[in-house]
């Protein structure tokens, strides 16, 4: 906010120490990098376009789609079992 820019990604310090520093052993350092990846992304298409995709599915975080994912796949194992059993 002090900087005057719309987020991280327009910075010239960008990624700084205190961006860097948000690192959490809990989530890993991936998500560093995931953010800093999607500051980048959303400063070459714009925030109006990057909320669009985000809000429509398009440009899921990807524990999310993992997520997504393995829930699709229980499901998917469970109507094949399901199907198994009645023949």
């Amino acid at each position: 906010m002090k900087k005057k820019v719309e987020h991280c990604g327009e910075c010239a310090e960008f990624p700084c120490a205190r961006f860097l520093g948000q690192y959490s052993r809990a989530l890993g350092p991936w998500r560093v990098f995931y953010k800093a990846g999607q500051l980048v992304y959303r400063k070459k298409i714009g925030t109006a376009s990057w909320v669009k995709e985000k809000s429509a599915g398009e440009n899921p975080d990807p524990k999310l789609a993992m997520e997504r994912y393995l829930l699709w796949d229980r499901k998917q194992r469970q109507q094949r079992k399901k199907r198994k059993n009645k023949n």
